[in-house]
């Protein structure tokens, strides 16, 4: 069964993340063009900790949030030291944040609003920042999440290695929610096999080239014909069929066929 919309490929989620410590961002990334205008509210120095990608054909938005980068001598690493010694609420308080909220903000206004739907993902540091700001989203996707075992939410899907040092406190967190939801785990932990010991390597947005390229993560819509209902539902297609009436399954009326439908 094929997926459409809301769910996002793995090599999709590569890209964009990869995209994302680039300078100067790029206009184009996959069919979705840059909101350069939301964007430049992110702007730090002159590089954008959050990127807004739209599809006018999908009406698709993709929020991407940058991990921590090295500009102005590396002072982004001061939120991470912020959120380890001080927590969420003190997180809250930084311009990274603040920052990366009035992005999430312009795009609620902007597009979700007016229907469009709406995929934040992060990496790292971003996906402390998906976390927090992705509620509203169709799909937050985290990518090695700095974490310290924050609750996760129903939209919310992390994919670490499992040698990834900075997203390891997330895995009690999911421990806990497999136990309590056997599903859970399968649908929205993806643990990547480590190929290293190396902390940088398997921390990389290109460990996600390990997985199939077009593995669905996140939350789509099933999609099948609809003679296969019945099978997908394990019922007889005659379940189907109501008291006088049989499906018309090119949609052209609906008559079925006795005297008092000829009239109509």
């Amino acid at each position: 069964m094929k997926l459409y919309g809301g769910s996002i490929t793995a090599n999709e989620l590569m890209v964009f993340l990869k995209e994302s410590y680039e300078d100067p961002a790029k206009p184009e990334i996959l069919g979705y063009v840059l909101d350069e205008k939301i964007s430049m509210k992110s702007m730090m120095k002159r590089q954008m900790t959050a990127r807004v990608y739209v599809n006018e054909a999908l009406k698709k938005v993709m929020v991407v949030h940058r991990g921590t980068g090295m500009e102005m001598y590396g002072s982004d690493w001061l939120n991470n030291i912020v959120y380890g010694t001080a927590g969420i609420m003190a997180y809250k308080l930084t311009p990274r944040y603040r920052r990366a909220k009035a992005v999430q903000d312009a795009v609620h206004k902007k597009y979700k609003s007016n229907k469009w739907e709406v995929n934040t993902i992060g990496h790292s540091q971003g996906s402390l920042i998906s976390h927090l700001l992705g509620t509203r989203s169709k799909n937050s996707i985290g990518f090695n999440p700095a974490s310290k075992s924050e609750s996760l939410g129903k939209n919310e899907y992390i994919v670490r290695s499992e040698a990834d040092a900075v997203s390891a406190l997330s895995v009690p967190q999911k421990m806990m929610n497999q136990t309590l939801y056997p599903n859970w785990s399968d649908k929205h932990y993806i643990t990547i096999k480590a190929q290293s010991n190396d902390p940088i390597k398997e921390h990389s947005p290109d460990i996600l080239a390990r997985l199939p390229p077009d593995k669905k993560i996140g939350k789509g819509m099933p999609k099948f014909p609809l003679e296969s209902i019945g099978f997908v539902m394990n019922l007889p297609m005659e379940a189907y069929k109501l008291k006088g009436y049989v499906i018309n399954q090119v949609m052209e009326g609906g008559n079925c066929g006795c005297k008092s439908c000829d009239k109509y």
